[in-house]
């Protein structure tokens, strides 16, 4: 936090000694007799320039990391940006194509044999439904004797 305050203090000060170098030369008289040669104000004015140049050329490195926020956006933006695109890839991937998808693939595939079982067993014959009723009670009847022995011993 200091170290940002520092570094707009220079560049404040280096605008304003711009800001009064232009002012000066802008107003200095275009007539040809003066106090002090025209050429020596500017000299002067260029190593002012010079010395703020410097100022802001040796704080460079902090400036470059204040200016890019110690670049927590980059690393932000390599981490939780690509990173969550690349989770909702692989979600998608996993997830939807693979386990969602396939389920209901497999799903279909499970159906589709048992309706292959189902047909052949389907016979349109009314002796074949009559066996496979009394074959179904049978195993309902024997099911619940078999239960009901052992919850009663």
């Amino acid at each position: 936090h200091q170290n940002r305050r520092i570094d707009i203090a220079v560049l404040r000060l280096e605008h304003e000694a711009d800001q009064i170098k232009h002012d000066i030369q802008n107003h200095l008289p275009k007539r040809l007799f003066m106090a002090i040669d025209r050429s020596r104000i500017l000299d002067i004015l260029g190593v002012q320039d010079n010395i703020a140049d410097k100022a802001e050329n040796a704080l460079r490195p902090l400036h470059t990391l204040l200016a890019n926020k110690y670049w927590f956006d980059s690393v932000y933006q390599a981490v939780f940006a690509r990173g969550g695109v690349a989770l909702g890839r692989g979600l998608w991937r996993g997830g939807d194509a693979g386990l969602i998808d396939g389920a209901i693939d497999g799903s279909a595939s499970f159906i589709d044999q048992l309706s292959a079982i189902v047909r052949r067993v389907q016979s349109g014959y009314l002796y074949h439904y009559a066996f496979a009723m009394i074959l179904g009670l049978i195993l309902l009847l024997g099911g619940s004797w078999w239960l009901f022995t052992r919850i009663a011993a």
